[in-house]
C-alpha cells in the first residue's frame, strides 16, 4: 500500500470557498457554478458522477479515527485535517492527504454531494422508520426534510442499472444497531446513495450499503459493516470514526442498460436464371448476370467461328 502525504499548509484549506462551511443556501448555489465539474455534471449513477472520489472508501475533512482491526477495501483521502489513523496495512488501495489526489477528492465530493442534494424527490418518507415499509423500495428519490431512520432491515429491488437515493436533507441519518440494507433482483451498491445534511451514525453491529455522502462527520460504531463508500465532510467540518470495522468500496458499477441491436443490412435474393426460350434471348431481363454472361459469350464464340469459316471458303 502506499501512503501519499504532504505537509500541511493553510492553503489547501483556503482552496475551498468559505461560504460552503456556512452551509446556507447561498453557498450551494456558490459551489453548483464554481465547481469544476458543473459544467459537465454527471447524474448519480452514471460511471463519472463522483469524478476523483469514486475510487475512495474513506473520505475525511477533519480526521480519520481508528480502534481496532478495521479494515478498507479502496483508497483513503483526508483533507485538510491533520489525523490519518488508518495504518499502511489496514487499506487495499492508497492513502492519500493533503495532496493533490485528496484535494480533487474532496472537492468532487462536494459536488457529487450538491448534485443529490438537490435532486428532485419522487417520494417523501419523512423521518419515519425506513425499515417498517412491509414492501421493498424500487428506484427513486426518497426524501426526508430532516432525518433519516433505519432500524430493522430495509430491502431495494430492482435491477443492475436502477438509483436509489435517499435524502436526509438537513437531518442526520441513524442506522440503529444490527440494521440491514438487503440489495435484489440485481440492484449494485454502487447505485445506492445517502445524502445526509448533517451527520450519520452506523451503530454497532449494522450491515449498511451504499455511500453516504455527508455534510458533516459519519461514525461506524464497532463491528459495523459497509458495503460501500464513507464520504464525510461535504460542506461542513467532518470526522470519519472507525471501530473496528470492513469497510469495502466495492467492484465497479457494472452497466447493463440495453446496446441497441446490430441490425445487418438486407441483401436481396438473387434470381434464378430463367431457362432458355427456344429464339434465343428473349428471356434474358429474366437471367441471371452469370447465365447472361455465358450466353453472350457462346454467341461470341459462334460468330467467331463462322466468321473465320466464311473467310475460309471466300
Amino acid at each position: 500500500m502506499v501512503q501519499h502525504t504532504a505537509h500541511r499548509d493553510s492553503t489547501h484549506r483556503s482552496a475551498r470557498p468559505v461560504l460552503i462551511k456556512l452551509g446556507t443556501v447561498a453557498a450551494i448555489v456558490a459551489l453548483i457554478v464554481a465547481s469544476p465539474l458543473a459544467a459537465n455534471a454527471a447524474e448519480p449513477g452514471t460511471d463519472d458522477f463522483l469524478g476523483t472520489a469514486d475510487s475512495y472508501a474513506i473520505i475525511a475533512d477533519s480526521t480519520i479515527t481508528n480502534t481496532g482491526d478495521t479494515v478498507v477495501t479502496g483508497d483513503v483521502a483526508l483533507q485538510p485535517g491533520p489525523e490519518q489513523q488508518l495504518e499502511v496495512g489496514q487499506v487495499s488501495g492508497e492513502i492519500n492527504v493533503n495532496n493533490p489526489a485528496s484535494l480533487a477528492a474532496n472537492n468532487d465530493l462536494n459536488t457529487a454531494y450538491v448534485i443529490l442534494a438537490n435532486t428532485l424527490a419522487t417520494e417523501v418518507v419523512g423521518t419515519a422508520n425506513l425499515a417498517a415499509r412491509p414492501i421493498p423500495y424500487i428506484a427513486g428519490v426518497y426524501n426526508s426534510a430532516s432525518d433519516l431512520l433505519l432500524d430493522g432491515t430495509i430491502t431495494l429491488s430492482g435491477d443492475a442499472d436502477d438509483v436509489f437515493i435517499f435524502q436526509a436533507a438537513t437531518g442526520k441519518l441513524d442506522v440503529l444497531p444490527n440494521s440491514v440494507v438487503l440489495l435484489i433482483g440485481g440492484v449494485q451498491a454502487c447505485n445506492v446513495y445517502w445524502q445526509v445534511g448533517s451527520s450519520a451514525t452506523l451503530f454497532t453491529g449494522s450491515q449498511f450499503v451504499g455511500s453516504i455522502l455527508a455534510a458533516s462527520s459519519i461514525t461506524a460504531q464497532n463491528s459495523a459493516q459497509i458495503t460501500g463508500q464513507l464520504l464525510a465532510g461535504a460542506t461542513l467540518e467532518g470526522a470519519v470514526t472507525l471501530d473496528n470495522n470492513v469497510v469495502d468500496r466495492g467492484a465497479p458499477c457494472v452497466r447493463t442498460a440495453a446496446v441497441p441491436p446490430v441490425v445487418p443490412p438486407v441483401v436481396p435474393p438473387v434470381t434464378p436464371p430463367a431457362e432458355l426460350a427456344a429464339t434465343g434471348f428473349d428471356n434474358a431481363p429474366a437471367m441471371g448476370a452469370a447465365a447472361l454472361l455465358a450466353l453472350t459469350g457462346s454467341a461470341a464464340i459462334m460468330f467467331s467461328r463462322r466468321s473465320r469459316v466464311a473467310r475460309a471458303h471466300g
